[in-house]
């Protein structure tokens, strides 16, 4: 069906606006196609990130010691990754119109789609990197910790850019998708 994807331009152009949020310019959300097609086809980036993600869920479970049913897990993680990417959509919806931000719902949701990409990318890479313990444990938890708080300070530019909002207001909004994405992780880790 045309226009359930994102072109080839849409996409390029989407993923200079990431480059440019990475670095903190808030130009960055004038590359992305913020209309009601552009919030759908935002969602596409849940494609080329799976193979990442799937990476995290190998090299995090292939690191316990408790042998489990792989099938069963790629059931429950495929499950848990997609409900990972409606969660912040949908509660956005009702934190947006209770702080009176409702205009920026699409930028944000369109913004934070995209920016997930090189999130989970990052993660992969230093987990990759981790496992194959070519750098110390130290070095390898030092480098998560970076990019976990590069990551934090990168959704807040989002969430505050995309909303127009406070520096307070956005903190707290990221705080409560983060304790969100924790508790989804922690029901979906006892089912595994």
């Amino acid at each position: 069906m045309p226009g359930l994807l994102p072109v080839r331009r849409e996409i390029l152009a989407a993923l200079y606006g990431v480059w440019r949020l990475m670095r903190l310019d808030q130009s960055g959300m004038s590359w992305f196609n913020l209309t009601i097609d552009g919030f759908w086809r935002s969602f596409f980036v849940a494609v080329p990130a799976a193979p990442f993600f799937a990476l995290l869920v190998y090299l995090d479970f292939s690191a316990q010691p408790v042998a489990i049913d792989a099938g069963w897990a790629a059931i429950v993680m495929a499950v848990y990754y997609l409900l990972g990417w409606v969660l912040v959509p949908l509660v956005a919806i009702g934190v947006t119109k209770m702080l009176d931000l409702s205009r920026g719902y699409l930028a944000l949701v369109v913004a934070y789609n995209w920016v997930s990409l090189p999130q989970i990318l990052i993660q992969a890479l230093i987990s990759l990197i981790a496992s194959t313990g070519v750098v110390p444990e130290g070095a390898a938890n030092f480098l998560m910790f970076f990019a976990v708080v590069y990551i934090l300070v990168l959704e807040w530019f989002v969430v505050r850019t995309a909303l127009q909002t406070t520096t307070a207001t956005a903190i707290g909004i990221v705080l409560l998708f983060e304790t969100l994405g924790i508790l989804l992780n922690l029901v979906f880790i006892d089912f595994v």
